[in-house]
């Protein structure tokens, strides 16, 4: 039989959909496989939902504690045993720092087998596994993507693995024909397939960016490392996209800061042209009138100057600080 896939996906109060990702991992034609739900301190009834859906799937299952990970012994020969372990983290420090949780505990007791991080916001076909599998077996360096539809218009691509980074304008394109799978510049985080091995290799994903770009910034480094993109085009992950995500001023804001930050670290003698198109990014939405994505923008840009300057930033505080006035737009 070959290696086992060790499936990790983030839960943040989206139990529902976390429900529906699992329930097409069940009709995988490949079983050979453990999911890891990481939540990420939900403040909703996910972890309730999680549980009762287990029981109604009748598979077998275990809360642990992330801090009991890799310090109990009883705790590690509970999870192996188990199909899904679902892991309650105490705090949420964003999507790399969730699905380090589960990717630590692996590395210190799983060796010569897969992990497939996995958007829990995303449904499969039920060959998807075993075709990551194909592509993937017995090869060194690849990182491995699949084709990705719209969950509500499961007729059109969303993107074929993953995507371009743009050099001379902050952003990313995404890649949705075959034609461009060479182009590559990043898989796709909703769907990253590669034997744990990599993650020795490359080392964990960064936790600074808090949400998106992360798996930009470990592509590049893969990359620059002489690591293979592959893309599953047989099968199809349908995406519900970004339930988990609602809030604009959440992603524009990440969006740009994290991109400057990606920029200034792998591209730094791009950043003056990078920073000047982010300012026309704040510009048109004035324009527009856009007062979320002017707001997020304008502070994505104060934010880096900081960093830029040597001064901390604390990026939940400043979402936080901010709801209260999206909330009454």
């Amino acid at each position: 039989m070959k290696q086992k896939v060790n499936i990790v996906t983030v839960n943040y109060n989206s139990g529902e959909d976390t429900i529906a990702c699992i329930r097409s991992i069940q009709k995988s034609t490949y079983k050979n496989y453990q999911v890891f739900i990481v939540d990420n301190f939900s403040n909703d009834d996910s972890l309730e939902k999680l549980g009762q859906a287990c029981i109604r799937m009748e598979v077998s299952y275990v809360f642990v504690n992330a801090e009991d990970l890799n310090d109990k012994s009883e705790v590690r020969d509970a999870i192996s045993s188990k199909e899904i372990v679902i892991i309650r983290s105490t705090q949420n420090n964003g999507f790399a720092s969730g699905n380090n949780i589960a990717l630590k505990f692996l590395l210190n007791n799983r060796q010569d087998e897969f992990v497939w991080l996995l958007n829990p916001d995303t449904e499969i076909e039920n060959t998807v596994m075993e075709d990551l599998i194909d592509i993937s077996y017995k090869k060194q360096k690849i990182i491995t993507g699949n084709l990705i539809h719209f969950y509500d218009n499961p007729k059109d691509i969303m993107y074929c693995g993953g995507f371009k980074v743009k050099k001379l304008a902050h952003g990313i394109t995404s890649i949705k024909n075959y034609e461009n799978l060479k182009k590559i510049d990043t898989i796709a985080g909703a769907s990253l397939f590669t034997p744990l091995t990599t993650f020795k290799d490359i080392g964990l994903l960064p936790e600074q960016y808090f949400m998106y770009w992360e798996e930009t910034d470990f592509c590049t480094r893969a990359k620059r490392r002489g690591y293979k993109f592959e893309v599953n085009c047989k099968s199809i992950i349908y995406d519900h996209v970004e339930r988990t995500t609602k809030n604009s001023f959440l992603k524009e804001y990440l969006y740009l800061l994290n991109g400057l930050r990606f920029y200034k670290k792998y591209y730094p003698f791009n950043l003056p042209i990078i920073f000047v198109t982010s300012l026309f990014k704040l510009l048109k939405a004035s324009l527009r009138k856009n007062k979320i994505k002017k707001r997020a923008i304008l502070f994505g840009i104060i934010d880096f100057l900081r960093i830029v300057t040597g001064q901390k930033i604390n990026i939940k505080n400043r979402i936080n600080s901010q709801l209260d006035n999206i909330e009454i737009q």
